[in-house]
């Protein structure tokens, strides 16, 4: 219930949060056996934030623009991602929690910073 008022508090801010920075911004979150998410995202500032919990989780996510900003989270048995960055700034940060991690994370830019933790 309370995951519920907090998606629809930032869906209602959405509106006031595009025009200010005339780029995309998603959320996401999965919660099921199987979870998959292919995002892509182009403009002159991206945000992502997505968090996935399942037996098995899958994520692709591409970003172009001028800043870019990705927050990717995965809680399973099997968890995959990879996170592509091209800007002027790009920061990925990703979480994994299970036995079976992997991840790849690739930034081209004048500015990049990347944090992955894996944990068992």
């Amino acid at each position: 219930m309370i995951l519920r008022a907090i998606l629809f508090a930032s869906l209602v801010s959405f509106p006031a949060v595009v025009p200010a920075f005339a780029g995309s911004t998603g959320v996401i979150v999965q919660s099921g056996g199987v979870n998959e998410a292919n995002v892509s995202q182009s403009g002159p500032a991206n945000t992502l934030t997505a968090v996935q919990n399942g037996y098995a989780n899958s994520s692709t996510v591409l970003q172009t623009g001028g800043y870019n900003n990705a927050m990717l989270g995965q809680a399973g048995v099997h968890n995959g991602l990879a996170l592509g960055q091209i800007g002027s700034a790009n920061h990925g940060a990703v979480v994994q929690i299970g036995p079976n991690n992997l991840a790849g994370i690739g930034q081209v830019g004048p500015f990049n910073r990347a944090l992955l933790n894996q944990w068992p």
